[in-house]
């Protein structure tokens, strides 16, 4: 009950499992909270540390940059430059 704390405690006491039910519901909700926080976290920590394994890595032949010389080119073939 609004602005009367003795009718509020009086509810409380006269439907005692009615709140603790309430209590315990909320109580597993927050643990759903921290669940789904701790498994973001760790999705962005993975998705970061791939990125930054991606951005350190050589950029693929495909890209413009050819095999070096004296290397194997496509078809098995030897440049002879």
């Amino acid at each position: 009950m609004s602005g009367d704390a003795t009718a509020t405690a009086k509810n409380i006491i006269a439907s005692g499992a009615l709140f603790r039910l309430g209590f315990a519901g909320y109580l597993v909700e927050a643990m759903c909270d921290i669940g789904l926080n701790v498994q973001e976290k760790q999705s962005t920590i993975v998705a970061l540390d791939e990125h930054r394994e991606h951005r350190r890595s050589p950029p693929p032949e495909e890209y413009g940059q050819g095999p070096p010389e004296g290397e194997e080119a496509q078809g098995g073939k030897v440049n002879a430059g």
